[in-house]
């Protein structure tokens, strides 16, 4: 198909932050869902997921929960909108996230847990690329950085709000590894293409 057909449409970049943001879950990780179908029905074979147990790893202590991974409800919340100015908004969607590099895992907050030793969340930012000029639709580092700032914002008030004073904001070098996934429209109309980026802080 001639590049010509293709349009850009909407970018997500995802990433993990170093603590939980204890707030309610706004998107689902399928690859960690499809582990725990299959760890739930005893496969020997486990699809691999970084935000699941090493199929190799030994023994582990449980904390507040029966399962080694977090899979939110079915009921997502709604998307936080954050306006970055410019004429630019974004949402914003958190997942929880059990950390895996410990021998304990906790299925749940823990107070003053200021390192994400015991959870930690991934949070994913949503583009709509109408509102932003083509000549930076492919500008990965840009959108990085708008990324970065749109969570910072949220913190601002987060950290006051929860009372969660050590959160505090992060940069592009805290964060290192971003995945950008892009939807891109194609002729005929309403034929989506995705295709994801990672990118190196």
């Amino acid at each position: 198909m001639n590049n010509d057909d293709k349009k850009l449409y909407y970018k997500s970049v995802y990433f993990d932050l170093p603590y939980l943001i204890f707030v309610k879950d706004g998107f689902k990780d399928k690859t960690l869902e499809d582990w725990a179908k299959a760890y739930s029905e005893g496969d020997k074979e486990l699809p691999y997921s970084p935000y699941a147990p090493n199929s190799n790893e030994p023994g582990y202590m449980l904390i507040g929960g029966g399962f080694p991974v977090y899979i939110p409800p079915e009921e997502l919340s709604p998307t936080y909108i954050i306006n970055l100015g410019s004429n630019i908004a974004v949402d914003i969607q958190f997942l929880r996230r059990i950390n895996q590099a410990s021998t304990t895992k906790m299925c749940g907050e823990v107070p003053g847990d200021r390192t994400g030793r015991a959870s930690f969340s991934s949070v994913r930012v949503n583009f709509d690329l109408k509102f932003i000029n083509p000549e930076y639709h492919w500008d990965m580092a840009l959108f990085c950085n708008l990324s970065i700032n749109a969570v910072n914002k949220f913190i601002e008030h987060y950290r006051v709000i929860a009372e969660r004073f050590y959160i505090r904001p992060v940069t592009p070098q805290v964060i290192q590894l971003f995945t950008i996934l892009i939807l891109m429209t194609q002729r005929p109309p309403k034929h989506l293409e995705q295709g994801v980026v990672h990118c190196m802080a």
